[in-house]
C-alpha cells in the first residue's frame, strides 16, 4: 500500500489513478533527479500524454522534483525517446552549444529500413547511443553491419557510445563529436561546460594539423 500527498482524482472501473496522475505521484516520492528520469522515460514510452500529465503537474505545485520536471519534459517533447538519449542531449550537445541533430532517422539502405539515434544534417556525422540493457557491452552484429551500410553508402562517420561515455566523460564525447562535425564542415568549437571542461582541448587535439 502506498500513501501519497497528491490529491487522487479516480477514474475508469473499479476506480484508479490515471496514468498521469500516478506518474505525478510516484515522483513526488522519487529519492533523486535520476529517478525521476527513469520514471518519466517509462511512461512516455508506455504512451502517457504529456499535455495531461503536465495539467496534473499544474494542479499539484507543491509536488517534489516539480522545477525539474518542467525542464526535463521540455526536452521530452521534442522527441527524446530514452533517458539515455535525454542525457546526451543535456550533458553532451546543449551543454557544449553543439549543434542540433535530428532525432530517430528513419530511411532505406540496401532494401531495409534503418533508424539513427542522432544525425547532423548537412554534416553527415550520426550519433548511436547503445544503452547497456538493449546492448550488454557492446554493439550488436546488426549495429555494426548498419554502422558499415551508412559509411559506405552515405560516406557518414557513425560514433558510438555507451552509459558509462556519457554519463560520466560527456565533455570527452561533445570533444570527440566536434571534432567529426569539424572535418564534414562545422566552423564553430565546442564550448566548455565549466572551468574543468576537457571538451575544447579533446576538440583541438582531434583537429590539429600533424601528430
Amino acid at each position: 500500500m502506498h500513501r501519497t500527498r497528491v490529491p487522487l482524482c479516480p477514474v475508469g472501473a473499479p476506480p484508479r489513478t490515471s496514468l498521469e496522475q500516478t506518474v505525478v505521484d510516484l515522483i513526488d516520492d522519487a529519492p533523486t533527479e535520476s529517478h525521476v528520469l527513469q520514471i518519466l522515460m517509462k511512461a512516455i514510452q508506455a504512451r502517457m500524454s504529456l499535455p495531461r500529465f503536465l495539467a496534473q503537474l499544474a494542479a499539484n505545485r507543491r509536488v517534489r522534483h516539480r522545477g525539474f520536471v518542467l525542464r526535463v519534459t521540455a526536452i521530452a517533447e521534442e522527441g527524446v525517446e530514452s533517458h539515455l538519449e535525454l542525457e546526451y542531449r543535456r550533458r553532451a550537445e546543449r551543454a557544449h552549444g553543439l549543434p542540433r541533430s535530428v532525432r530517430q532517422k528513419w530511411e532505406r539502405i540496401r532494401g531495409r529500413w534503418i533508424r539513427s539515434d542522432n544525425w547532423y544534417p548537412g554534416f553527415g556525422v550520426r550519433v548511436e547511443l547503445d544503452g547497456e540493457l538493449a546492448h550488454p557491452g557492446r554493439a550488436t552484429a546488426q549495429d555494426l553491419v548498419r554502422d558499415n551500410d551508412v559509411r559506405l553508402k552515405l560516406d557518414e562517420i557513425t560514433l558510438r557510445y555507451r552509459w558509462r561515455h556519457v554519463w560520466d566523460s560527456p565533455c570527452l564525447v561533445a570533444g570527440q563529436v566536434a571534432a567529426a562535425l569539424r572535418k564534414r564542415g562545422w566552423p564553430d568549437v565546442p564550448q566548455p561546460c565549466s572551468s574543468g571542461c576537457v571538451a575544447p582541448a579533446v576538440f583541438a587535439s582531434l583537429t590539429a594539423s600533424g601528430t
